[in-house]
């Protein structure tokens, strides 16, 4: 997900990835995260999300909160918690927040 932050006119690119043991699956944040495409308006002819600040500092505590909650194998809102089986193996997610 690309999101512009309007206040600073920052670009980030916004993924969650499944380290599963080996490499990393495809990035699925825009598919577990329905909504916030839908509250925001998009750049003219762009791909990219205008946010203000403080919803795209919501947006990234929530997924910042809820990868390490997985990670330790507890259930969120947003995520399921990794299996003790997988954590063994070496599965683990990553929530990446890059300024393009």
């Amino acid at each position: 997900m690309i999101i512009t932050v309007k206040e600073t006119g920052k670009t980030y690119e916004v993924k969650l990835i499944l380290w599963d043991g080996t490499q990393y699956e495809p990035d699925c944040f825009d598919d577990l995260e329905p909504n916030f495409p839908r509250e925001h308006d998009r750049v003219d002819g762009d791909y990219a999300i205008i946010s203000n600040q403080a919803d795209f500092d919501d947006l990234v505590d929530f997924w910042s909160a809820e990868t390490d909650a997985a990670n330790r194998g507890e259930d969120g809102d947003g995520l399921c918690g990794l299996t003790e089986s997988e954590r063994e193996k070496g599965f683990e997610w990553a929530f990446v927040v890059n300024e393009i």
